[in-house]
Order: structure tokens, then C-alpha cells, then sequence
């Protein structure tokens, strides 16, 4: 389970703009993120979640989904529908 700290250095990874990158023995390098983060964890509240924070979404997948390709293809084709993913955003 993260803490406060922890969770507010992810969100800020998660929504900002560059991402430093360090390959071993170099100087870090900033560069434009085109990161999409995906955390699994096996902890039931494995994020310190505010009401103000906007950029995590936690959900519980089903056990007997594991190994299910075609659940699975239909689940992320819905995360790329806009208006799928704007009817959550209602709701």
C-alpha cells in the first residue's frame, strides 16, 4: 500500500508532459512522455486516493477473467472509445 508521497510522485508522472529517462553510467534525459501507465498490484487499496484526484482509476478484475483473450480485447477496445470512456466520466 503506497503512501501519500508515493502517490503523489506517481500522479505527477502520470500527468506530466516530459518523463526523465536515465540509461546506466549517463546523465538523465527529459523527453516528451507518450507513457499510458498500467499498475497491477494484488492490494486491496494499493494508492493513496483524494477526492481531488482525478487521474487514478482503480477497478477489480475478476479471477475467472484470467486468460480470457476475447473479454480481454473488447475491454481495452472499450478504453479507447471516447464515448465509452466519456459516459464513466458522467456517471
Amino acid at each position: 500500500s503506497a503512501n501519500r508521497k508515493q502517490s503523489d510522485a506517481l500522479k505527477a508522472t502520470v500527468s506530466g508532459n516530459t518523463i526523465r529517462y536515465k540509461k546506466l553510467y549517463s546523465d538523465p534525459l527529459t523527453m516528451p512522455s507518450y507513457c499510458d501507465l498500467i499498475c497491477t498490484s494484488n492490494e486491496r487499496s494499493p494508492v493513496f486516493v483524494s477526492s481531488a484526484n482525478r487521474r487514478v482509476e482503480l477497478i477489480t478484475i475478476n479471477p475467472e477473467k484470467k486468460g480470457d483473450e476475447k473479454f480481454w480485447d473488447a475491454f481495452y477496445s472499450e478504453l479507447e472509445d471516447a464515448q465509452v470512456i466519456g459516459a464513466w466520466f458522467e456517471f
